[in-house]
């Protein structure tokens, strides 16, 4: 889904000079072994931290807390000509109450995207909408309770009603990639759901990625799957962002590592999958979601070998709010449709979250450091 993109207009020198040296203090606080819980007690314990992690962290990489924050301090994205994917992000959720609750924040925010044509994507976590552990168990082939059943069935409802609601608005709902453990149960729900709301274009967004060996074997079966069922696949192809948590996981759970065994492994088969889905453009809407400016400009030169527009409705890029944004700015001078996944939600929830993204990913610190960042 495309809408049309006004002008973009260049980042400043001084806005340049403010985010390069809050991204360093960013880069230097996601190598600190902060658990969870400590960031949580610190930032809800402790009221001048919270203002200052508020003010110099957790505004720089997130919209806001409440969505009507969020939007107040995205204008400024819009004026560069980058396109929205706003993601209430929550995740793991334990009870039901905290998942109804996710559900209305989602199903709010894509109200709320409904008149603004700077909003192309809601993004959606599925464990904030559901139990984790019972999608481990369906999974894994284990006997559910009745009550257990109706408790997923929940799940798949909230999630399919969601997609009612974006195809209704006219806007993507993006699915976001889970844990090794319970994706192929997320997968099998999102399949249906592509099924169901992807007969002419892409409302189901769902998330490849490619850190994962499977990764090329999969995207092959989605592409025969959306051909048997005549429908299109709408797909973000990432290079994946839990790393160093799946490899724990699957060490203290004793079941083969599901990772590649290098960063060269997992770069080919991303190659591998970009260059697959522009061979199927008409097929796919691919969201190409990296902060590597080496692969993007890769990835150019096959798109103009190819013969792709670049305004092709079928093809965007997405970078994380506040970070990249020199690569954005080149992206959409280009002529692409660009997108900022611009996070919100409570402060205690979402900075965890952030920590995480960036210790796991590698290519989010080489981009810091192509950037001209030094880690003092």
């Amino acid at each position: 889904m495309n809408k049309n993109r006004p002008i973009q207009t260049s980042t400043s020198r001084t806005e340049k000079s403010n985010q390069n040296s809050l991204l360093k203090l960013m880069l230097w606080t996601a190598y600190i072994p902060f658990p969870n819980s400590w960031v949580k007690f610190l930032i809800t314990k402790c009221t001048p931290i919270r203002k200052l992690l508020r003010k110099k962290l957790f505004l720089i990489f997130c919209g806001g807390e409440t969505l009507k924050e969020s939007q107040e301090n995205l204008s400024h994205l819009r004026k560069k000509g980058w396109k929205i994917m706003i993601d209430y992000a929550v995740e793991a959720e334990a009870d039901e109450k905290a998942f109804e609750k996710s559900y209305h924040e989602v199903r709010n925010a894509i109200q709320t995207a409904k008149p603004d044509p700077s909003i192309v994507f809601t993004v959606i976590k599925p464990s904030s909408l559901g139990s984790t552990i019972l999608m481990t168990k369906y999974q894994n082939k284990i006997s559910l309770s009745p009550t257990e059943q109706n408790k997923l069935l929940a799940f798949e409802k909230r999630l399919n009603k969601l997609c009612v609601e974006a195809k209704q608005a006219n806007i993507s709902l993006m699915v976001d990639a889970e844990e090794y453990t319970f994706q192929g149960y997320v997968d099998q729900v999102v399949q249906g759901l592509i099924k169901t709301f992807n007969q002419k274009t892409s409302t189901v967004y769902t998330t490849l990625q490619c850190y994962r060996k499977d990764s090329i074997s999969r995207l092959h079966a989605l592409y025969k799957y959306i051909q048997t069922h005549s429908c299109h696949l709408g797909l973000k192809l990432v290079r994946g962002a839990y790393m160093e948590e799946e490899r724990k996981k699957a060490q203290q759970e004793n079941y083969p590592d599901p990772i590649h065994e290098n960063r060269i492994d997992c770069d080919n088969a991303y190659q591998e999958g970009l260059l697959f889905c522009l061979q199927h453009i008409d097929k796919i809407s691919l969201c190409v979601a990296t902060h590597n400016q080496q692969t993007c400009m890769q990835l150019i030169q096959e798109i103009d070998q190819i013969g792709i527009p670049h305004d092709h409705p079928h093809l965007c890029f997405a970078q994380l709010y506040g970070m990249a944004d020199p690569l954005s700015d080149e992206l959409c001078e280009k002529g692409f449709s660009v997108h900022k996944y611009v996070p919100y939600g409570p402060i205690e929830k979402v900075l965890p979250y952030l920590y995480r993204r960036l210790r796991e990913n590698s290519s989010m610190r080489e981009q810091i450091q192509q950037e001209g960042y030094s880690q003092a």
